[in-house]
């Protein structure tokens, strides 16, 4: 296991490893799409640009700041 290095003592009250499955329980859907967007990323060595967790192509978001959505 990696050492966390360079926090405060009171920046980090503990941390705990979970699987994917369980994201549902953890976090708002947003932030679930992102963390499993980067997990796919992980395993296919491919990034994706993300617009409030989703693709800007499925979005509609690619020209530009008008209609972004706050969830």
């Amino acid at each position: 296991m990696e050492t966390v290095t360079g926090l405060q003592a009171d920046e980090l009250r503990g941390y705990a490893l979970h699987s994917s499955g369980e994201l549902p329980e953890l976090t708002i859907p947003r932030l679930i799409r992102r963390i499993t967007a980067g997990i796919q990323a992980r395993t296919t060595s491919l990034t994706a640009c993300l617009e409030h967790g989703r693709s800007p192509e499925v979005t509609g978001e690619l020209g530009g700041p008008e209609g972004r959505s706050s969830d």
